[in-house]
């Protein structure tokens, strides 16, 4: 029991200035200065309560000091050498070679000889040697005239007044001043029974939160136990759930990329094949009436007709419809196509250009017909421009795209022929579309027929021969 009530919970050593904290925790005056979080309040270490500081120093816990006191009597210099003693008069850290019994600090060889000696302010002083100030058994600071405690408020005033309503001590001073003006106020030693009554009943009511504070406790572990159990299990079944997810994500992938790996594989086979009978028809064309290399003949013929028969589209159709796929991914897909597609158009630095087949339809005073292409170039863009090259005044208009086909809304002026040109925003790709208007009677040019019948069906330019089908 000595040995907790003498020992400072801070520093781990015997108490030098102990100083009681609001919340009733005693530690040194300088542990405590090492408390302070900023300039105006300070921790607790052991409840963890937030204090404002005072004007005044904390008081001193008398009944630890007699303690100290009384524990350095019964062990002599032994407890004075353990304790340390260091000056508290300045900020050096120096050992303790006196004690100022006015100024109630131990003092260094530069503060007890130069500061007190030769100062005017410390002539007056009494200093005495650290193992006398031992023996005094006296305040570690002490009030200059003895005359008792003063305010914590207004040091000059000593404590005199007891506040029946805020339950403290204070001054006179603080009883003219708010908030103690308007309270009910009694002399001390008027009201030292009643005090004692008082606090009899707070140390009951104090109990009885104690209990209370327990059973809060008690029941704030077992919900932080119930926490951490739910929180682990919440823990495991999501661990399981992404655990699971990743593995269907996994086999997807896996999937996908098989996909994606047959897809070259057979488009690889292709070329391959391309390569080798191109290496095979250089020496064996002439030799295709002789009976020896007959079979060689056939064989290089064979493989021919089965690259002229592969499907170069399905490969990349499958490995097109992937399921690992996002919009994102798929954006990314239309803008790889796109390039690849216009590849060599860009080389070229050529506008790309196809026709689609030339419509034939009756004058009407709003048409709409379809662009139909070979390849599906209209996929490749949600957005297509046009414009009637030869009549800019028919307001043409996208309506409808598909796969390989765009739908398209104009108003003629007359018969006759209207050429249009369509392009997919973002690139320089340019369809052209042609629609014959005849009158009434159904009649039409021959040269209009000529020109109809010829571009009944699409075709490509040689130059431009750019889509996946051209790849068979």
């Amino acid at each position: 029991m000595a040995e907790q009530s003498t020992t400072c919970s801070s520093c781990l050593k015997l108490y030098t200035d102990p100083r009681v904290l609001p919340c009733l925790h005693t530690y040194c005056l300088k542990c405590i200065e090492g408390l302070s979080v900023d300039e105006s309040s300070l921790t607790c270490p052991q409840c963890k309560a937030k204090h404002q500081l005072p004007t005044a120093p904390y008081p001193v816990n008398l009944f630890a000091l007699s303690d100290v006191e009384e524990a350095k009597d019964k062990t002599g210099d032994y407890i004075e050498e353990e304790t340390e003693l260091i000056c508290g008069f300045c900020t050096t850290g120096d050992a303790a070679v006196g004690y100022c019994i006015e100024c109630g600090e131990y003092l260094c060889e530069c503060c007890r000889d130069v500061i007190h000696k030769r100062g005017k302010m410390f002539s007056s002083h009494k200093v005495v040697s650290t193992g006398e100030a031992a023996s005094l058994k006296r305040d570690i600071i002490p009030t200059p005239d003895n005359s008792g405690p003063h305010c914590t408020i207004h040091a000059e005033y000593k404590i005199e007044v007891y506040c029946r309503t805020c339950v403290s001590f204070v001054c006179c001073k603080c009883v003219l001043e708010h908030p103690h003006k308007e309270h009910e106020n009694l002399l001390i030693r008027e009201s030292i029974e009643e005090v004692a009554e008082k606090m009899g009943l707070l140390l009951e009511a104090a109990k009885s939160k104690a209990c209370k504070a327990e059973a809060c406790l008690s029941l704030l572990t077992k919900v932080e136990e119930l926490a951490l159990g739910e929180q682990h299990t919440v823990r495991m079944k999501m661990k399981a759930f992404f655990d699971e997810l990743m593995t269907i994500l996994e086999d997807i992938f896996r999937d996908d990329n098989k996909k994606i790996s047959s897809a070259k594989d057979s488009i690889a086979m292709i070329l391959s094949q391309v390569g080798s009978c191109l290496s095979l028809s250089t020496c064996i064309q002439d030799q295709i009436g002789n009976d020896r290399y007959l079979l060689l003949v056939n064989q290089l013929l064979q493989c021919l007709v089965s690259i002229e028969d592969a499907n170069l589209t399905s490969p990349v159709k499958e490995a097109w419809h992937i399921n690992s796929t996002s919009y994102h991914f798929k954006d990314k897909l239309n803008t790889l196509c796109n390039l690849t597609n216009f590849a060599e158009l860009k080389k070229e630095k050529e506008n790309a250009t196809c026709r689609a087949a030339t419509r034939l339809v009756p004058f009407s005073e709003v048409i709409r017909t379809d662009a139909v292409f070979d390849q599906p170039f209209a996929s490749l863009s949600s957005e297509w421009s046009i414009n009637c090259s030869n009549h800019p005044d028919s307001s043409p208009l996208v309506k409808g795209i598909t796969d390989n086909k765009i739908t398209i809304e104009f108003r003629p002026k007359h018969e006759g022929k209207y050429t249009f040109h369509l392009s997919p925003v973002g690139t320089s790709f340019i369809v052209k579309f042609d629609v014959n208007i005849v009158g009434s009677q159904g009649q039409v040019s021959k040269a209009t027929k000529r020109s109809s019948e010829a571009n009944n069906s699409p075709r490509i330019s040689k130059k431009l021969r750019i889509g996946l089908d051209d790849l068979k």
